[in-house]
């Protein structure tokens, strides 16, 4: 049944990535060997991924000072108050961006550290069910999440790793593809990257 439907919808496409399309002088370019579509998304991930590094100004004085490189920094609370005075020297977007980041008295959390199990409970129920997982499905969460003892143990695991910096081993390792976002839109820089967990026999 949901087969035909998905067919009635038009929503049976196949939006595997059989080639890519990259940019060239101002030309473009079609990639159809797995091998260089390989090195065309390698160098388009380290692209997109490092792209902030010498254009943020979060990574630059004086707002590197101010929030530190994981947001640890002393002016952090009082954006998200809204009492943060912007230095004259940084661009009107990025005033604007701090001035957005106040966050909402009494509706949200101002330090992510101190969120409690019952945070992290209703967060998980306002979770969409059908979101891709790998083993534990979503849904699996949204029904833990009305039961504590068992949601504690998923609070522990998510919350060990967030305040201590410790990522177990599985986390380190994993495969990045690239699937296209919209049918027929094949251009390098358009497409999704996913990371797909690896599995090991250490999983500590």
């Amino acid at each position: 049944m949901f087969r035909k439907l998905a067919s009635i919808n038009m929503k049976n496409a196949d939006l595997s990535t059989k080639y890519v399309v990259v940019k060239e002088n101002g030309q473009t370019k079609r990639i159809t060997k797995k091998e260089d579509m390989e090195k065309a998304i390698i160098q388009e991930n380290i692209h997109k991924y490092h792209q902030t590094e010498t254009t943020c100004p979060f990574m630059k004085t004086p707002l590197d000072n101010h929030f530190g490189e994981y947001g640890e920094g002393p002016e952090t609370e009082t954006v998200l108050n809204g009492t943060y005075n912007p230095p004259s020297s940084i661009s009107e977007h990025t005033k604007d961006y701090l001035e957005l980041c106040k966050l909402p008295k009494g509706k949200l959390i101002i330090n992510p550290l101190t969120r409690s199990l019952d945070y992290y409970n209703d967060s998980w129920k306002k979770m969409k069910e059908r979101t891709a997982s790998r083993e534990l499905h979503f849904g699996h969460f949204k029904s833990a999440s009305y039961q504590n003892d068992i949601m504690q143990i998923h609070y522990n695991m998510a919350e060990i790793p967030f305040r201590s910096g410790y990522s177990p081993n599985r986390w380190r390792n994993a495969t990045n593809v690239m699937i296209l976002k919209k049918e027929g839109v094949h251009d390098l820089d358009r497409l999704r990257t996913l990371v797909l967990m690896l599995e090991l026999d250490n999983t500590i």
